[in-house]
């Protein structure tokens, strides 16, 4: 995935290049973006010539960056934005709380939807991740009578999961 936004750099360099350098230095880093850490994340840091040195201004370079990365179904949230000095934070920064991780995803949906409406807004971004998919079992009355045990949900999961030999140990139930 990060070869094809590589790849959608060096094209829209040439596109817009003219000829010359727009890229001064970029470098990939896998397990981490921002603050965030974890085998699911990732960034790229892009350095661009001196503005002095180049015709096109960096906001028309992102938004042809952007433009070309190709949509990638993998992917939940991919951004490129620019440095910006001042004061920490994006121009606009909106927090929601709320009763549980589903309420808030779907309030998140529906306010990144309507901010897309409004022109010359872009790179809105939801910063919740789910982080990686978690299977939760939950053992009915039923089963119970059937003599299954939490553990033997454990071993189920840790069997879809890919583990062989003993399960890795459970917190809680």
């Amino acid at each position: 995935m990060l070869d094809a936004v590589e790849d959608a750099l060096r094209a829209t360099e040439q596109k817009l290049g003219n000829g010359n350098s727009i890229v001064s230095a970029s470098f990939a880093r896998l397990g981490a973006s921002g603050r965030d850490r974890g085998e699911n994340f990732a960034e790229i840091v892009v350095q661009l010539v001196p503005s002095e040195q180049r015709s096109i201004r960096t906001p028309e370079f992102t938004r042809a960056w952007r433009d070309a990365v190709p949509k990638m179904a993998a992917v939940q949230r991919f951004s490129i934005t620019e440095a910006r000095g001042g004061p920490p934070g994006r121009d606009v920064d909106v927090q929601l709380t709320g009763p549980s991780t589903e309420v808030l995803k779907r309030a998140g949906a529906d306010l990144i939807t309507q901010l897309g409406t409004i022109n010359g807004v872009s790179g809105v971004a939801d910063n919740l991740p789910y982080g990686k998919p978690e299977l939760i079992l939950e053992l009915t009355p039923r089963g119970a009578a059937f003599g299954i045990l939490y553990r033997d949900g454990r071993r189920t999961g840790a069997g879809r999961a890919g583990w062989r030999g003993r399960p890795p140990l459970c917190q809680g139930r």
